[in-house]
């Protein structure tokens, strides 16, 4: 049985999607303290005192196949912005399995890796996180130079909850 879970830095704010057979924050810890080179769960116990006490653990689901748990995790990490990293393509084989499975999925994880990636609302939106028909939309609710300016100061993330997240 493969788990899908969230670990929580309250300290940090942000999240860690993960997967795996058994216990996650037996898992997680173990991880953690093994690696040298930077990855989420070596960042999220970082940024969190290196007290695992700071982070708290939640199962969101089981699966019986490893492809699957994989896959949730990687929407997971795609979906939620307070993610600390976004969708891998590791191993291999879960990436070949998943391209050929499902291509468009694969392609929303690397367009939100992407859209994570910009500084602002506006580069986002030239990456194709909105349409220009939602925006236009959002400018018969708001005002057009209210929705203008804030394409171009705040975040993918501060846009997408004052506008699309009322």
């Amino acid at each position: 049985m493969f788990n899908v879970y969230r670990a929580y830095g309250g300290i940090s704010d942000t999240s860690y999607y993960g997967y795996c057979e058994g216990d996650p924050k037996e898992t997680f810890i173990k991880q953690a303290h093994k690696r040298t080179e930077y990855r989420g769960d070596v960042g999220l116990l970082n940024d969190n005192e290196n007290n695992i006490n700071n982070i708290t653990f939640t199962t969101i689901s089981e699966h019986e196949d490893e492809e699957d748990a994989w896959m949730e995790r990687n929407d997971l990490r795609a979906a939620n912005d307070d993610a600390i990293t976004g969708p891998t393509y590791w191993p291999g084989i879960m990436n070949e399995k998943a391209e050929k499975k499902d291509p468009q999925r694969v392609e929303r994880w690397r367009k939100s890796v992407e859209w994570k990636k910009c500084a602002t609302a506006r580069k986002a939106y030239a990456a194709g996180k909105w349409t220009i028909d939602q925006i236009k939309q959002l400018c018969v609710i708001y005002p057009k130079k209210e929705v203008a300016k804030d394409l171009d100061v705040l975040t993918p993330t501060k846009f997408e909850l004052k506008y699309f997240c009322v």
